[in-house]
């Protein structure tokens, strides 16, 4: 931004139309034009076929965070696949109709109408809905809408959120990401789940996906966080300044991944086609590759001569793990370097990925075979003993789902304390699923299938079980009655299943009714056989 240029501006009004405004770059315009008067911002909607749609009243200032406004013309619906209107708040498909709306298509020197209902709505191709004022909020074009598992995933919300975080300065990737586009990418068992291309700012360090994990937690839900990874620095594909999403990780050459899919295949680099490329058009595309010598030459600036370090890659095959040694052995009560403290200070001159997952510092100098090479055996023993005591404090219930949670994770137990967050080690709704299951299996207990987002740390999941435990009607053996303290009326004794005469009762239309009356219909199709055999045919 230009200050002396900003402060002559006479600028009151800002409209957008024809592409989607952020929510975070409307507040920016508004902010930066606002100096010296009140500049009014107003995100419109519009399309050829019915211009204009919506558009916010002028005293409008940001109040409805992503909504395109109140119509302006034309009728507004949101219409389910049945062309039936749908409730208030209630995500659909966004159609028109009125004077504005043209009169359709030109096929042949002739008007074509069939994009129009019945009841003359026209379908503009995307999803949104209307609020109890009628203010009309765009969740994303109907093909470029994200369908993970059944739940619709909007990717301005996702990208809103994205970058946002890459301006505020309490998140992990602050001045990292400056633009971002969300797409879907093919999953196995889900459908669809959310992929991100991102573009870093020039001279800025790249960000991660567990970065962006953890900056977005608090805006978006488990279920919208990208899984997925494209680094684009040179800019997004664009169409008429209409970002591309449709069919983008067909065009990357992304395969479809799993939970299963390791850490190393969902990071992917790629080059921005020129401008208004066609969609049909592949965009050339290369998994991430790393290195660890930059994390060394970092750490070598910030560590003393004291030290000596290793760097190898953690239990996810990509992130790094470093080990700090002294190079002369020192007493444990001696003061030691903090990890906290170092990562602080290498974070800003590496990329997320780049940053060790996890730093161990022992307090032995790294175990050297005699030719000088490290001791691979020795080291595992000499991490073993300056692994966290937190996970040994654990209750018997604690450890167990501490197991649980390692299991279906896959993650090495010692990682996990009591405050730790099943969903910030990487759980999600599926993983949710089966963790509820194996505890069900382990502990002999009902829980509910919510009961994993209000209890998210071990230490809450295991009040929670032992108080399940406790409850009379999770405890009681096979022989212990299970009566309720108040029965219904006329229920307080039950003989259908107890009486032998009743029992016998029962048994009468199975044992004998319907023996008979298949005994009977058979008796009649035989007679009709022997009576037709006696008619004449004729040849």
């Amino acid at each position: 931004v230009r200050p002396d240029a900003v402060a002559k501006s006479t600028i009151r009004l800002i409209c957008n139309a024809a592409g989607g405004l952020l929510p975070s770059l409307a507040i920016q315009l508004r902010d930066t034009f606002s100096a010296t008067h009140i500049t009014t911002v107003l995100p419109s909607y519009g399309m050829t076929e019915c211009m204009p749609i919506s558009t916010p009243p002028l005293a409008y200032r940001l109040g409805k965070t992503g909504t395109s406004g109140i119509s302006v013309g034309p009728e507004i619906a949101i219409l389910d696949e049945h062309d039936r209107a749908m409730i208030t708040g209630s995500i659909g498909r966004i159609a028109v109709r009125g004077s504005p709306v043209f009169s359709g298509y030109l096929k042949d020197n002739s008007i074509d109408t069939s994009c129009f209902t019945r009841d003359g709505w026209f379908d503009t191709g995307d999803m949104g809905y209307l609020d109890e004022d009628q203010y009309l909020y765009i969740t994303g074009r109907t093909k470029e809408v994200i369908n993970r598992g059944g739940e619709l995933i909007s990717p301005f919300e996702v990208e809103e959120a994205v970058v946002g975080a890459g301006a505020d300065l309490s998140s992990p990737v602050y001045g990292r990401i400056s633009k971002a586009l969300a797409f879907s990418v093919n999953h196995d068992v889900l459908q669809e789940v959310v992929g991100i291309a991102v573009v870093t700012p020039a001279n800025a360090p790249r960000a991660c996906l567990r970065g962006l994990q953890e900056a977005v937690k608090s805006t978006l839900s488990s279920a919208k966080v990208p899984v997925i990874m494209v680094f684009m620095d040179a800019g997004l594909p664009t169409n008429n300044n209409k970002l591309l999403r449709i069919n983008l990780a067909s065009r990357l050459g992304l395969p479809e991944i799993a939970d299963h899919t390791p850490t190393a295949h969902r990071y992917y680099e790629a080059d921005c086609p020129p401008l208004n490329t066609p969609m049909s058009t592949p965009i050339p595309s290369r998994g991430l590759s790393i290195d660890h010598h930059c994390l060394r030459s970092v750490c070598q600036k910030v560590l003393s001569r004291k030290y000596e370090l290793h760097v190898r890659e953690d239990e996810t095959d990509f992130y790094p793990e470093l080990l700090v040694a002294p190079k002369v052995r020192r007493n444990s009560n001696a003061s030691i370097l903090s990890a906290e403290t170092l990562v602080e200070q290498i974070a800003s001159s590496l990329h997320g990925y780049q940053i060790p997952n996890r730093i161990r510092l022992l307090t032995m100098p790294l175990p050297r075979t005699r030719s000088g090479s490290l001791d691979s055996i020795a080291m595992e023993k000499a991490i073993n003993n300056t692994l966290p005591a937190a996970a040994t404090g654990l209750s018997n219930t604690e450890s167990r789902i501490a197991e649980a949670f390692a299991q279906i994770l896959v993650k090495p137990m010692s990682d996990f304390d009591g405050s730790s967050d099943f969903f910030d080690f990487g759980g999600d709704s599926m993983k949710a699923g089966r963790l509820l299951s194996v505890l069900r299996r382990d502990f002999k207990i009902r829980l509910a299938i919510d009961a994993l987002f209000a209890a998210r740390t071990i230490s809450a999941l295991a009040l929670l079980v032992d108080a399940t435990k406790a409850e009379p009607t999770a405890t009681a053996t096979n022989d212990e009655k299970m009566v309720p303290d108040k029965l219904l009326p006329g229920l307080e004794k039950t003989c259908s299943s107890s009486d032998p005469l009743l029992l016998v009762i029962q048994l009468i239309p199975i044992g004998i009714m319907y023996p008979m009356k298949r005994a009977l219909s058979w008796t009649i199709f035989i007679y009709c056989l022997a009576y037709a055999e006696g008619l004449s045919t004729v040849n």
